[in-house]
């Protein structure tokens, strides 16, 4: 997005899910920011809002395939059944062929290990379990996702919570933590200072906007840091979603 002049653009570094459903290839967009300038955080909250809908990348693929090698040894037509089981399929675009060609270079770069089973007169197929360096990678995408600016992406990484250690997600949910409360807090100061009247009552439209999605993202960052830290709570965080579904099952209805 280009302003008319060069003093009404900037270049923010965005993450790559965000850039990946729009075709750049770039890790850097050109965003328009005139009348306010927005910081890195506040303008990927908005660019967020403009994208037609939630689509997946390559290393969003990765986490769930990882993911659900870890519940279980599982082939590519496993992981693509427990896609559309659990309706991931719903909110985000997973084609069949990005499946196999993740599980393809994951294999070729030992992140996940495959060998041949035939059972009964089936074709063979391959079914992958998880290296250790794949397991490394999981906690790794799984971390950074539940630090992002993307509510989907962040979905993912909280279903997959009971991949990786409790300590290390506080941590760095804390400095998320941290972060947000910094950027409310500039925010508001912006807010104040601002001239008025402004066309919307409260203040600056865009900045009271970015101020109230960080205040919701802190609010369920704080109530996840709560959740890890409750050892009564955290036990039931050990299967796929259990932040969201406690001890039950997930089920989906036929």
């Amino acid at each position: 997005i280009v302003g008319d002049s060069a003093e009404e653009t900037c270049i923010f570094q965005l993450p790559a899910h965000v850039l990946l459903p729009l075709g750049a290839e770039d890790r850097k967009i050109i965003l328009l920011i005139y009348p306010y300038h927005l910081k890195p955080y506040q303008a990927v909250i908005v660019f967020r809002d403009l994208l037609p809908g939630p689509v997946l990348c390559r290393a969003d693929v990765v986490e769930l395939a990882l993911g659900l090698i870890l519940e279980k040894d599982c082939c590519g037509y496993d992981i693509i059944t427990e896609i559309r089981k659990r309706e991931l399929d719903r909110w985000a675009k997973i084609s069949t062929s990005t499946v196999y060609t993740r599980l393809a270079k994951l294999e070729k770069t030992g992140y996940i290990l495959g060998h041949i089973e035939r059972e009964g007169n089936r074709p063979e197929r391959t079914v992958y379990s998880l290296a250790e360096k794949g397991h490394d990678l999981f906690r790794k995408e799984v971390v950074r996702h539940l630090t992002g600016f993307n509510d989907d992406p962040r979905t993912l990484g909280f279903a997959f919570l009971y991949g990786i250690d409790s300590k290390e997600v506080i941590r760095a949910l804390e400095a998320q933590e941290r972060q947000l409360i910094k950027e409310v807090e500039r925010l508001n100061q912006m807010i104040e200072e601002e001239p008025r009247p402004t066309l919307y009552p409260e203040g600056p439209f865009l900045n009271c906007m970015s101020r109230d999605h960080i205040l919701i993202e802190l609010k369920y960052v704080r109530a996840a840091i709560g959740i890890l830290k409750d050892p009564a709570r955290n036990t039931k965080l050990d299967r796929y979603f259990g932040i969201n579904f406690g001890a039950r099952d997930f089920n989906i209805q036929e």
